[in-house]
């Protein structure tokens, strides 16, 4: 028996295998041609039984409890300030210190667009009203570790160092209206 073949027969779906589950691309325009789709593979009889057939095991299901509706919880009640800072008028003075080698870039959101810290040098971003949310990161994309101190009212200095740590690593400064302050 001989077969002949179309020399212009085209393809009218793509039938790809992808572990399980069988997927068919149809395909717009194409001719009446066509492919048989081939079934996926069952699987094999290893995975009906245990440890594989999680039906055969019981799991305790735990409980969910739902989540309190209302407003979502402060930052106080999600963790603990790092710092305290007393507002002046509800102001803040930020002082940046960069004392890493790198460029930071930094934008105090609402207020400023991203600006440019050289490494070694420090700037003062003055009467910012809280809250105030300051994101910074490395040019070069290394960890960034902050120390914060307020040596006078109103007045933050925020330190950055090196770090290799990635658990120290720091990229957002949030100043609240009762002056708690969070690093993240």
């Amino acid at each position: 028996m001989s077969h002949s073949r179309q020399p212009n027969q085209i393809v009218k779906g793509l039938s790809l295998l992808w572990g399980s589950a069988l997927l068919v691309l149809p395909s717009m325009g194409m001719a009446d041609a066509s492919v048989p789709i081939a079934q996926a593979p069952s699987q094999p009889s290893i995975f009906n039984e245990a440890p594989y057939n999680r039906s055969l095991r019981r799991t305790p299901t735990p409980s969910v409890q739902p989540a309190p509706s209302g407003q979502p919880p402060s930052p106080e009640q999600r963790q603990a300030p790092s710092a305290q800072v007393r507002l002046v008028d509800g102001q803040a003075t930020i002082r940046l210190i960069n004392r890493t080698n790198a460029v930071v870039r930094y934008q105090v959101i609402g207020d400023t667009e991203f600006r440019s810290l050289q490494g070694r040098s420090e700037i003062t971003l003055r009467s910012l009203r809280a809250p105030v949310s300051l994101t910074l990161g490395r040019e070069d994309r290394g960890f960034l570790q902050i120390s914060l101190a307020s040596p006078s009212e109103g007045t933050l200095e925020a330190t950055l160092v090196e770090t290799t740590n990635f658990a120290a690593d720091r990229s957002s400064l949030v100043i609240e209206p009762s002056g708690s302050v969070f690093l993240n």
